[in-house]
């Protein structure tokens, strides 16, 4: 009888441990690792101007992009077809990180992250521009 009485407050005080994880998915440096291409970027001038998606109007040359994030924190950056002139040169070899605590990461800036779905990388990078304004990245795991 006491086991009966004891069993809902038994479960209902466990407390669900949710450090790393978004949208169930753990943010850590061997679940983001993985092929990736860039799928949308948006930026907003400030917090309360319009979202503009400045994907749309990039060059296509630059869509095609890959990013190979090892776990090694190695990333080796690729291009399929169109090939942009200028750095960096496909097969080029930079560094990513991700914070111990799955909120930051870096690959050519820091940026904080927004979610992480095992499949999407959402990540925000302040001050892109300008002070105030905020720059949206999606990166998508081939």
């Amino acid at each position: 009888m006491f086991f009966l009485l004891a069993l809902p407050a038994l479960v209902f005080s466990c407390k669900k441990d949710t450090t790393n994880v978004t949208e169930g998915c753990p943010i850590q440096q061997s679940t983001v690792a993985g092929r990736y291409v860039i799928t949308a970027i948006k930026y907003k001038a400030s917090s309360s101007a319009a979202e503009q998606d400045t994907y749309a109007s990039m060059d296509a040359c630059l869509k095609d992009d890959t990013y190979e994030l090892r776990d090694d924190s190695t990333v080796i950056v690729g291009d399929s077809t169109n090939i942009c002139p200028g750095p960096p040169p496909p097969g080029s070899i930079t560094l990513w990180y991700l914070s111990p605590d799955g909120k930051q990461f870096t690959l050519d800036a820091l940026y904080d992250v927004v979610s992480f779905d095992c499949t999407n990388l959402v990540v925000t990078q302040k001050d892109y521009f300008i002070a105030g304004d905020t720059r949206t990245v999606t990166y998508s795991k081939q």
